[in-house]
């Protein structure tokens, strides 16, 4: 049964103050949708229904910080679309009426050259762009000419984060911003493939399929991260490990096993761990071992970010492990890491080792 939740409210005057409102959201009707696509438990629907009917009447989704608004028009669009049936008419309407209003038409109004985030190489870029895509797809037969526009835009403006991966897979931030961003590049894919049977060659850039070893080759023993790029201390997203897994299926037994560990050690690495559960219980059988991840060299050098580590040991988590990075503080996120020349050592939540990570410019 659906939690007796009460509908969000839209706070008004407060810079940034709809971003954790489109996250809840999008948790809510993520599960909620779920609930009644495998069970049809319509009191499931008819409450991810009240959700997005409320924030489809709020003003705006906070578009001068467009990470709410592309986060908020992406789950209303999961919301509409694994709900649909059981919307009423006039729900259905309001709905409609207010993704035009904050989402689509907000994104059009502000698209590039208005803000170079909208073709970006940074990860703005795949939230911004994955998101709408997601949410002009669900409204594609409702809102076909706003639609339409939004989708020119965005599998153009898109490109140039997707060109970012190569050709290592490593990326410009830290493991922080690359979770956030890739996941929302996978959201992008699986929205396109889904809708229309072709994702324009997006799975295909050079670099992608191997983005996931930047994740792996980027935590330590006991799984903190190297946490330049405004990263903090946690594990990598196992939620986005596990989806590329799912993507690339010569790399999913080295990508599942991964996030298996990174669960098993820490429940909650990323905060992501309902997603990466749900994933896997969707995805049938897990596959893969340890022996994967052991067959794994233990050093890696990223040339094109300056960036390497070495390890002793793919599964002692007692191993001695070194990551070293250059800087380069035009790259997003990366302005405070020039200023640092080698970082205290980090203590380790689970032993009592301690992780090095060197910074040096």
């Amino acid at each position: 049964m659906p939690r007796p939740w009460p509908p969000h409210q839209r706070n008004t005057g407060v810079e940034h103050s709809l971003l954790a409102v489109s996250r809840e959201v999008c948790d809510r009707l993520y599960s909620l949708g779920l609930s009644y696509l495998l069970s049809g438990n319509n009191a499931s629907a008819a409450r991810a229904v009240k959700e997005m009917v409320t924030v489809a009447g709020f003003p705006d989704w906070n578009p001068t910080h467009f990470l709410d608004t592309a986060e908020m028009t992406h789950c209303v669009g999961i919301g509409y679309d694994w709900t649909y049936d059981a919307i009423s008419a006039q729900d259905r309407a309001t709905i409609e009426s207010g993704v035009a209003k904050n989402g689509l038409q907000a994104y059009l109004s502000r698209a590039y050259p208005k803000n170079e985030w909208s073709r970006s190489y940074w990860n703005w870029n795949q939230v911004v762009n994955g998101g709408l895509t997601a949410g002009a797809l669900a409204f594609s037969d409702a809102l076909p000419e706003l639609s339409a526009a939004v989708l020119g835009n965005a599998t153009k403006g898109i490109r140039a984060a997707f060109a970012s991966y190569a050709p290592s897979g490593a990326w410009t931030e830290g493991l922080g911003y690359w979770g956030y961003g890739t996941n929302y590049a996978l959201v992008y894919i699986d929205s396109m493939l889904t809708a229309t049977g072709s994702d324009g060659g997006a799975a295909a850039s050079p670099g992608l399929n191997e983005t996931g070893l930047f994740c792996l080759h980027g935590v330590g023993p006991s799984f903190d991260e190297f946490n330049w790029g405004d990263s903090g201390s946690g594990g990598c997203d196992e939620a986005v490990v596990e989806q590329l897994g799912a993507l690339y299926p010569k790399l999913r037994p080295l990508y599942s096993a991964f996030a298996r560990e990174l669960r098993s050690k820490d429940p909650d690495p990323s905060g992501n761990s309902d997603t990466a559960s749900m994933l896997i219980a969707l995805r049938g059988p897990a596959v893969g071992s340890t022996a994967d991840i052991a067959a794994l060299p233990r050093f890696s050098f990223f040339a094109d970010r300056a960036l390497g580590s070495f390890r002793s040991s793919w599964l002692d988590r007692n191993a001695t492990w070194l990551a070293f990075k250059g800087c380069r503080g035009h790259y997003s996120h990366n302005d405070l890491d020039v200023r640092v020349h080698a970082s205290p050592h980090v203590q380790s939540q689970r032993s009592n080792r301690k992780q090095t990570s060197l910074l040096y410019h």
